[in-house]
């Protein structure tokens, strides 16, 4: 898990911010990977709820 360090400044440095926009569509992908999986789970559920 990478930690973005904050310099005396207070902002991101170039690099982090790279890192970061490089990161960003993975854990997107990631985050709509496992929400699809969790709506097949809820659809699976209620049909066998109702079965």
């Amino acid at each position: 898990m990478a930690v973005a360090r904050a310099t005396r400044e207070g902002s991101i440095s170039d690099d982090n911010l790279a890192l970061i926009k490089q990161i960003q569509p993975i854990v997107t992908g990631v985050g709509a990977i496992v929400g699809g999986l969790g709506a097949v789970l809820t659809v699976v559920g209620a049909a066998s709820a109702f079965s």
